[in-house]
């Protein structure tokens, strides 16, 4: 059964001061605060208005068919550290989780109450955590489906999310990550791109990753949950600044504000220009996966990936998948001998 989803139209007039007051507020917090605690704070002036004692929040890609999205960073309120290790396990039979996910843009709303017809599984999981009704929203960027989400819950004894509650919260949860992402990049040079760093704490707990440096680390360490960086990427972290060959890319590793900024680059060889997703699909269809094994595991088009694969086997001069193979594989031997 389908949740019984709601979606919000404009209403005709919303409480503007409110949504000013609010704005300035976010403004103010993004310019006090380093970048690395933004999101909490912002998230705690935006439940000033729009009162919830439960949600979490974080980045995220969106599923392909059949498939659970992968959180690359999350935060929570009121619920425990486990919360998405356990959602993961459910989401594909959540049909409100995954209209968030991928209805990008759009606040989507239900209200509990009616569990005819839902798996046992979502029922004991709403009842778990008491997460009776539900508002939340997805934006991201459409190519990578990497982006960012939130979901804020009432419990029983709470009233639904109304229609001016939906607007609001779209208006300011956009505000805040427009925000956020203008706080990042403040913390970068002029010469590094957002989607090519990542921000961590000292535990290697990932603060913001940026789509591009993501799928470079799950190229390279597939088994990566996406919140908790690789022991082998954490070892640099004693000895900063630092840098760590990655095959043919550097991250480049520095301390700031207590935590870690992570920025790749390619090397000055010019003989492998994938980019990182280019990388990650051949790397997926040398080892046997198909167009559309690829695409539904990436949230792709079977067109898409077969697009990533010609460049790739033009770029890298190869005619079949076992010379891509080699070819994959003999690019890191090549830069590792002397």
């Amino acid at each position: 059964m389908h949740r019984k989803t709601r979606l919000f139209a404009m209403p005709a007039s919303i409480a503007l001061e409110q949504l000013s007051e609010q704005l300035l507020k976010l403004g103010r917090l993004s310019r006090e605060v380093a970048v690395a605690d933004f999101l909490g704070q912002a998230v705690s002036v935006v439940r000033e208005v729009l009162d919830f004692p439960r949600g979490w929040w974080g980045l995220g890609t969106a599923p392909g068919e059949g498939g659970v999205p992968a959180i690359h960073q999350v935060e929570y309120l009121g619920l425990p550290s486990d919360f998405a290790a356990e959602w993961q396990k459910i989401v594909s039979m959540d049909s409100y989780a995954l209209d968030v996910s991928n209805r990008v843009g759009e606040v989507q709303c239900y209200v509990g109450g009616d569990n005819v017809g839902l798996p046992p599984e979502i029922i004991e999981f709403d009842l778990r955590y008491d997460l009776h009704h539900a508002m939340g929203l997805s934006l991201g960027d459409g190519v990578t489906g990497h982006g960012f989400f939130i979901v804020a819950y009432r419990g029983q004894g709470g009233a639904p999310f109304n229609a001016q509650e939906a607007v609001l919260f779209r208006h300011l949860i956009r505000h805040v990550i427009q925000l956020w992402h203008f706080a990042l990049q403040d913390a970068l040079s002029a010469s590094e791109e957002l989607s090519c760093a990542l921000l961590a704490r000292p535990d290697g707990r990932v603060l913001y990753a940026g789509p591009e440096l993501c799928e470079l680390i799950f190229t390279h360490w597939p088994e990566w949950n996406g919140i908790h960086l690789p022991p082998a990427i954490c070892a640099h972290f004693d000895h900063l600044p630092s840098k760590m060959r990655v095959k043919e890319n550097t991250i480049k590793f520095r301390a700031k504000d207590e935590n870690i900024w992570l920025t790749y680059g390619r090397s000055d060889q010019q003989d492998f220009l994938l980019s990182p997703r280019e990388q990650r699909v051949a790397h997926l269809f040398a080892k046997g996966l198909s167009y559309k094994e690829i695409a539904r595991l990436l949230n792709l088009k079977p067109s898409t990936v077969r697009t990533y694969l010609r460049d790739a086997y033009l770029r890298l001069r190869v005619k079949n998948k076992v010379e891509l193979g080699d070819r994959l594989d003999g690019n890191a031997a090549q830069r590792q001998s002397p």
